[in-house]
């Protein structure tokens, strides 16, 4: 947890420059067992079952803000478990585009029914590499791959589709790391995670006023906000990873609001935004700017915030919204 409020803030406040970068497509030759894949293309690895004390190990995979299990594509996340690194050695990604090798570690996904797909793999093929923020020993944060590749999807028949439809497919991940003495060694178990097309959670302190930039401690009609999030889902099929769209701003097209809801979270209303898309200058932030609209309750009364986001009648709010106290004009 404070090594992502670390990695976030730190870019927040420094400014970095980000640069134009574009995932290759998937090619057939894959990589040899066990090998570090920098590209982001098909890897082989061998999962021996068991446990092992050298190895690493997983116990979960969550949000990257309030730490459940709801994780969308383009999001960022944490895995977590044992022995990723050494202990006190901490690894965070030094520019952009994010590696996807990191303290020489590197988290592998997969569409989770691979092996049923093609028949005799063994549970060896079909992994790729995750852009990674940041790698300490018990936890690593990541960006949710932006794509759902399949092999020999039913959509389009090749051997590596992107699925445009992320809502109920499973992703299974792994981790892959080379211990001091430069042996590779894999996680010994998988962890298996639904995705969902959109799953949008605020950051801690997540709502900013504008212009000051400071949490306000109120809210009232008119008053111009600035929300920061993680879990729109993905915007365009041309969107890279592991870095910020090259031309902002960078716009969702799905339909999207913006809910008032009391403290026993009833609904209230759910009003329009300014702009709902990519955070310009981060990897893996959204941004919502709305002005608060009139709102039929009393002066002083607690209301929460939350964002509620979807496609193909999918209807996504943010389980944890941001409460402030309501100034009636």
């Amino acid at each position: 947890m404070t090594a992502f409020r670390f990695v976030f803030w730190a870019v927040l406040c420094c400014g970095f420059l980000f640069r134009f970068f574009v995932e290759p497509p998937a090619v057939s030759s894959a990589g040899k067992l066990n090998e570090f894949i920098l590209n982001g293309t098909e890897s082989c690895v061998e999962i021996r079952k068991g446990s092992s004390f050298i190895r690493p190990a997983l116990s979960a995979v969550t949000n990257a803000t309030t730490y459940s299990g709801r994780i969308a594509p383009g999001g960022l996340a944490v895995l977590w478990g044992a022995r990723f690194a050494e202990t006190g050695e901490e690894f965070v990604a030094p520019d952009v585009p994010l590696s996807r090798l990191l303290g020489r570690v590197q988290v592998l996904w997969r569409a989770a029914d691979w092996d049923s797909t093609i028949s005799g793999s063994y549970n060896r093929c079909g992994w790729r590499a995750a852009p990674l923020l940041y790698v300490g020993p018990n936890q690593i944060n990541f960006q949710v791959p932006m794509f759902f590749y399949k092999p020999f999807s039913e959509e389009d028949g090749d051997g590596y589709s992107r699925f445009s439809n992320f809502e109920g497919r499973d992703y299974e991940f792994i981790v892959l790391r080379a211990l001091p003495d430069g042996v590779t060694k894999v996680s010994s178990n998988t962890i298996t995670l639904k995705v969902n097309s959109h799953a949008p959670e605020f950051f801690s302190n997540g709502i900013l006023e504008f212009p000051s930039w400071r949490p306000p401690s109120e809210i009232s009609f008119g008053q111009t906000l600035v929300a920061y999030l993680t879990g729109l889902g993905k915007i365009s099929d041309h969107e890279p990873e592991g870095t910020i769209p090259p031309d902002p701003p960078w716009a969702t097209a799905y339909p999207t609001y913006v809910e008032y809801r009391t403290i026993n979270g009833a609904r209230i209303l759910r009003a329009g935004y300014l702009f709902a898309g990519r955070a310009p200058g981060f990897v893996g932030v959204d941004q919502v700017n709305f002005v608060v609209p009139y709102l039929p309750i009393n002066s002083g009364q607690p209301v929460s915030i939350h964002i509620c986001t979807g496609s193909d009648d999918a209807d996504r709010c943010s389980e944890k919204g941001i409460s402030f106290t309501y100034r009636a004009p």
